[in-house]
């Protein structure tokens, strides 16, 4: 067969490419603009993506996204990752913030009460 690139339209009537034999798309070019632009969306769509998964409520919104990321000053992260404080509830705006995503890893592995103090935004866990 030849690897062709397929040009399909999207539900507004842009074209979104395919990749070989079409077995998946690739992101639209405005998209792709979006996200270098507002690095806060792709955090919003994962945690959106991750509700749904796992059943959790989800009502944070891009806009309140936006607000922790500029609140918890997520650009000077190395890798930001949207964390929840409290893991058994969803993704809320009180319940959410930016941490280092090795340490967001860690709290999920080892479990909130062995990390005492984030060495980049300096949370603090009670125990």
């Amino acid at each position: 067969m030849k690897n062709a690139i397929k040009k399909l339209r999207d539900n507004n009537g842009r074209y979104v490419k395919t990749l070989p034999f079409g077995w998946k798309k690739q992101q639209p070019i405005y998209q792709k603009e979006y996200l270098k632009n507002n690095p806060w969306a792709r955090n919003w769509i994962f945690s959106k993506g991750r509700a749904k998964k796992f059943n959790r409520e989800h009502t944070l919104t891009v806009k309140d996204c936006k607000e922790l990321w500029l609140r918890d000053r997520a650009n000077l992260l190395k890798c930001p990752s949207l964390d929840r404080i409290d893991a058994n509830k969803g993704y809320t705006k009180d319940n959410c913030r930016f941490i280092e995503r090795s340490l967001n890893s860690r709290l999920g592995n080892l479990g909130m009460n062995k990390i005492k103090v984030c060495p980049n935004c300096g949370w603090h866990n009670k125990k």
